[in-house]
């Protein structure tokens, strides 16, 4: 979900989250997860979310091996 930057803090983004919420409750469905979003405030101040899990996201330069360039490594055979 997101709200464009013209209409921040006018709180249809607050409004848009508790329809879908309640959407959802009328569906069935009487939880959610809402992952890997941000800003905190945002969504426990419109919809009384609280903080369950925290997740770090590590990062590695995909290429090297051992110090070595992976792309300029001979193919190893699989026989």
């Amino acid at each position: 979900m997101g709200t464009a930057p013209a209409a921040e803090g006018s709180g249809i983004g607050g409004v848009l989250l508790r329809r879908c919420l309640r959407d959802q409750r009328a569906a069935g469905i009487d939880a959610a997860q809402i992952g890997w979003v941000g800003p905190v405030p945002f969504y426990s101040g419109s919809a009384g979310a609280r903080i369950e899990r925290v997740f770090f996201l590590y990062r590695k330069t995909v290429g090297t091996v051992s110090g070595t360039d992976a792309r300029t490594e001979p193919a190893r055979s699989s026989e």
